[in-house]
């Protein structure tokens, strides 16, 4: 799960560096343009209407919707990790209405409360929490949403300094009225970070890997070179682990099976 969203999120914080570059670099030529709508008059040539549009606007809007794009990879983590939970660890996810993220993530970590915190930090935390804040106004906008948002932002304001010193930020997180690349930039480095650490405290081992090979594999009449080719690709595909260790659980299985 979490190698997949690692890439997930580096391809996207590439495409919004791309964006951000392209965007100001154009901006030089826009801006220059006094007497004309520049935005207007370049978009024209590429057969694009356009009207009213502001470089700081595009930039602007250009951050928050990688936000949202963010939190949706975020989001889908989560979503995995949940529908994989019973299968690694013999357990129903639980799920109490009301619940956020970190709340889930908390009631069904297999590892203690303090030991996860130490894990997750409580800085990274809030500053995810605030960007899910900042992705529901901007996906959901409504006064009670975009309320909630600038409300935890002051009531957090002590541990988002902290997650803004660890990464060396000067202003991010910022307010929702200035968010820019900046918080985009932060939001994947600490959603990766913190991820990695989800995934480390839900790791069941590689004995209880070993039990999820699927019975075709087990039972595919092939030499064991392509069986165990199978059975690692099977691993890296489901469960994104690496090749040494799926070569390690893959040995796991076999001596359960000689044994058995």
């Amino acid at each position: 799960m979490f190698r997949t969203f690692k890439r997930f999120v580096g391809e996207l914080t590439a495409i919004a560096a791309g964006v951000h570059v392209g965007t100001k670099f154009t901006a030089e030529t826009v801006d220059s343009m006094a007497e004309t709508d520049g935005w207007e008059t370049i978009a024209m040539r590429f057969g694009i209407v356009v009207s009213g549009l502001t470089s700081n606007r595009v930039l602007a809007s250009a951050a928050h919707l990688n936000i949202v794009s963010l939190y949706a990879g975020f989001d889908l983590f989560v979503v995995n990790l949940r529908s994989q939970h019973f299968a690694l660890h013999a357990t129903e996810w639980r799920k109490h209405e009301g619940d956020g993220p970190f709340d889930e993530i908390r009631r069904n970590c297999p590892i203690s409360d303090t030991k996860l915190h130490e894990w997750l930090e409580t800085s990274r935390i809030a500053a995810i929490d605030y960007y899910r804040h900042v992705r529901n106004a901007v996906a959901h906008p409504s006064m009670e949403n975009v309320s909630k948002m600038e409300q935890y932002y002051e009531e957090n304001s002590a541990e988002l300094a902290k997650v803004r010193e660890a990464y060396g930020m000067r202003s991010a997180p910022n307010r929702h009225s200035s968010i820019n690349f900046h918080d985009v930039k932060l939001f994947a480095q600490a959603s990766i970070d913190l991820c990695q650490a989800i995934d480390m405290a839900f790791d069941p081992g590689d004995a209880r890997l070993a039990t999820q090979l699927p019975p075709e594999i087990r039972k595919r009449q092939v030499s064991e070179i392509r069986r165990k080719n199978a059975a690692l690709g099977w691993l890296k595909t489901r469960f994104g682990v690496s090749g040494a260790r799926a070569e390690r659980v893959f040995a796991l299985y076999m001596a359960h099976k000689l044994n058995g």
